[in-house]
Formats: structure tokens, C-alpha cells, sequence
């Protein structure tokens, strides 16, 4: 997931991401398909239950129990905006550069899913 993560959302603090967010963009479809489809898979397999869809607080116990910890070059981390009570994550690489992901904001076609990638 971590690879996946990097690639969509992007490295370092500046692309962090309440998981609601999160879970929004994966869900982004374009003609009928995933517009994310490995990052859609992993947290689908993790933050799932069922028929349920994934919801940030399973998605939220998945990413504590992981944080801090490295895997390759990668590893999760989250930071609370005091003002709004808000958990916020994102990927750190170990020399902690950054890296802009694919995906580029919420468009005013959010509703729809699409984003302009396909």
C-alpha cells in the first residue's frame, strides 16, 4: 500500500490527507473504472469488511498499527490539525524528501469521480 500511496497521493508532510479524503479519492471512477486501481485494491483489503465498504476508522486502526514503520523506502505517518480535531497521514520516505503524486485535488467534477487522468 505504501507504494500505491506514494504514487496517487504523493511523499511527505505537504501531501497529507484526512483519511475521509482518502477513501473519497480512491472511490473516483472515469468511463466505468478505478481511476486509482492499486491504491483502491490495497485499502480495500485492509479497511473492508464484508459488503461494507471502507470506512476511515478501520482504514484509521489498519495505519496506526503500521506507522513509523519502513517498508522499503516508505513509511506511514500522521500528524492532528489542533484547530479542527483532524488526523491527517501521509507517506515519508526515509531521507524525507518529497514527491508529488498523480493525483491533483478535487476538481468541480468531483462528483462525478472524474479527474482528468484517463
Amino acid at each position: 500500500m505504501l507504494s500505491a500511496w506514494a504514487e496517487v497521493l504523493g511523499v511527505g508532510r505537504r501531501y497529507r490527507q484526512p483519511l475521509a479524503d482518502v477513501i473519497k479519492i480512491i472511490g473516483q471512477q472515469c468511463l466505468g473504472e478505478w481511476t486509482w486501481p492499486r491504491l483502491n485494491s490495497a485499502i480495500q483489503a485492509v479497511a473492508a469488511k464484508g459488503r461494507e465498504p471502507v470506512n476511515a476508522k478501520r482504514l484509521g486502526m489498519w495505519l496506526r498499527a503500521r506507522k513509523g514503520r519502513f517498508v522499503g523506502s516508505y513509511r506511514f505517518a500522521n500528524d492532528i490539525e489542533q484547530h479542527r480535531i483532524l488526523t491527517q497521514w501521509w507517506v515519508e520516505g526515509r531521507q524525507n524528501e518529497e514527491m508529488e503524486g498523480r493525483w491533483n485535488g478535487f476538481g468541480e467534477d468531483m462528483g462525478n469521480g472524474h479527474d482528468g487522468h484517463h
